[in-house]
């Protein structure tokens, strides 16, 4: 009887294929395990390529999601030395529709609310009545 609680995502229960990944690659892969069903060592890698895309175009998540779950098939796939020409292009035709924006276009748009903040923050951090400061 051990003490130490096993998680899903510990090295000795994880799939060989997802070893050397982050957490969040290996909950992703954890997820995508579960989905399709699969439970054989480097299913990622040996499964035809058309047919993971369309597997992960099937699944019931929001549509930034795809590109995550694309993003640990090509990543395993690489690694394994498979072909990925086909995930590749689906990355690069559709784009993160959150990361379009580059840093400086979402300042420029969100100017007048952070200069609100500041000012307000200013009359806060002056006023007699500090909320910022700690209460013993």
């Amino acid at each position: 009887m051990t003490i130490y609680k096993k998680y899903a995502t510990d090295n000795d229960s994880i799939n060989e294929e997802a070893r050397g990944m982050c957490l969040f690659y290996k909950n992703m892969y954890l997820r995508m395990k579960r989905w399709f069903g699969f439970s054989y060592p480097f299913w990622l890698s040996e499964m035809n390529e058309n047919k993971l895309l369309e597997n992960i175009l099937r699944m019931v998540v929001p549509n930034t999601m795809y590109l995550l779950f694309v993003n640990v098939c090509i990543r395993i796939r690489k690694r394994n030395g498979k072909s990925i020409n086909i995930l590749e292009n689906y990355k690069t035709n559709n784009p993160n529709p959150l990361k379009q924006f580059t840093k400086r276009q979402y300042y420029l748009e969100k100017k007048e609310l952070f200069k609100q903040y500041n000012r307000n923050y200013y009359l806060l951090k002056n006023s007699r009545i500090n909320i910022f400061k700690k209460i013993v």
